[in-house]
């Protein structure tokens, strides 16, 4: 490390600071099993969305008379992303379900909170 000041010699020190523990550590797990998440009404009716898309798009792109090979290519891209949007729109939807999962909050509730729709 070197000091620099107006008017005074530079200051130099060496020395050696061990940083191995100055992350934070990853999270640790003990015990886990695989459950599937819970999927909401909302990921449900996107997934029915994504479906539809998809079998629409290619129903629609096979219907269509004398259509371009390029146009056919960019019309079955367009299908395949928006599908994907939907898919990945319903799977952040979904609820993931842990053994934590039903534990209750350690923080006590304070004038702010609401619970269940009421101010304390």
């Amino acid at each position: 490390m070197i000091v620099r000041r107006a008017g005074v010699d530079n200051l130099r020190a060496i020395f050696t600071v061990d940083t191995s523990e100055a992350g934070i550590p990853p999270p640790r797990v003990t015990t886990d099993a695989w459950i599937l998440p819970r999927i909401l009404l909302t990921a449900w009716g996107l997934l029915i969305l994504a479906i539809v898309v998809a079998v629409g798009g290619i129903v629609g792109v096979k219907r269509l008379p004398g259509l371009e090979p390029l146009a056919a290519t960019l019309i079955l891209t367009m299908v395949v992303l928006i599908t994907a949007g939907f898919i990945v729109s319903g799977v952040r939807l979904t609820i993931p379900v842990t053994v934590g999962t039903d534990l209750s909050n350690p923080v006590a509730a304070d004038s702010g909170s609401v619970v269940r729709g009421e101010t304390l």
